[in-house]
This record gives structure tokens, C-alpha cells and sequence, in this order.
């Protein structure tokens, strides 16, 4: 897997800004696209939240941190490891006219980088704890967006 110091990806649907952020936003929607393990979710600056998942017998314990939540124009997260020193920031900024909404969704993987340099030299395990956002991203909330559509 290759890494860039930004990533970008960029979505569209057929729905409007308020259908847009409830998937972004609540909990039982976030299930459904990001990560099933996410019990407890409010798009509120400050609200921080912890779920655990397995991946291959390692038990990761996710620190998802709300940086901004601008209803219906940009929400920034801060994604964290209890079992390592590492963050990740991230954003989801929303567009939208009267027919339909786009997404830009920035990964900021500077914090990556800094373990790839071997500032951070904890065993850190790359390939169970990066999550591959092109497919959450353009995969699995695109369908789920796709999904609103039809509703």
C-alpha cells in the first residue's frame, strides 16, 4: 500500500446537505459505512468517543475525537490508538445545491509519515491499524449514499 502525505477523495449523491450529514453523523448510520463497533457517536466540537476492534487477533482500541462540527458544511476528526503513539486527522467538507451534494474528504497521514521516519519507534503494525479509506470512503459510504438516494 502506498502513502501520500494527503489524501483526497471526492463523492456525489443525489441528496440533500441534511441527508449527507446524518450519515456522517449519526452513530447508527456510521455502523453502517465506517465502523460497526462505534456504540456511542454526537457531531459536537469536543465529543470524543473509544470502540474496540479485532483485526487477525490484535485488538485495537480507536480514540475518535471531534474536532469541528459545522452542521451541514465540514465535520474534522481526530482518530487515535490506545496501543500506540499515533493520530490521524481527518475531514469530510459538504456541498450542496437544491438537487444534490458533494463531499471532500481529506486524510491528513503526516502523523504516518512520522513512524515511517522512525521518529515513533513503537512496534507499530501498519496493515492492521491504517484504515484503507479508499475503500470506507469511495466504497462503502458512496453505497451508503447511493442507498439514500433511493429512499
Amino acid at each position: 500500500m502506498k502513502y501520500e502525505p494527503f489524501t483526497k477523495y471526492y463523492l456525489n449523491a443525489n441528496i440533500n446537505a441534511e441527508q449527507c450529514w446524518k450519515a456522517l453523523s449519526r452513530v447508527e448510520e456510521l455502523q453502517q459505512w465506517f465502523h460497526k463497533e462505534i456504540q456511542d457517536f454526537e457531531a459536537i466540537s469536543g465529543f470524543e468517543t473509544r470502540f474496540k476492534t479485532e483485526v487477525s487477533g490484535k485488538e485495537l482500541t480507536h480514540i475518535l475525537k471531534v474536532i469541528v462540527a459545522d452542521k451541514y458544511n465540514c465535520l474534522r476528526l481526530t482518530l487515535d490508538f490506545e496501543e500506540y503513539k499515533s493520530f490521524m486527522n481527518y475531514s469530510f467538507f459538504i456541498f450542496s445545491d437544491e438537487k444534490s451534494t458533494s463531499i471532500r474528504f481529506h486524510f491528513d497521514n503526516t502523523a504516518i509519515f512520522k513512524l515511517f521516519r522512525g521518529e515513533i519507534t513503537e512496534d507499530y503494525d501498519f496493515e492492521y491499524a491504517i484504515p484503507d479509506w479508499e475503500t470506507i470512503i469511495t466504497k462503502r459510504l458512496q453505497n451508503h449514499l447511493d442507498q439514500k438516494e433511493k429512499i
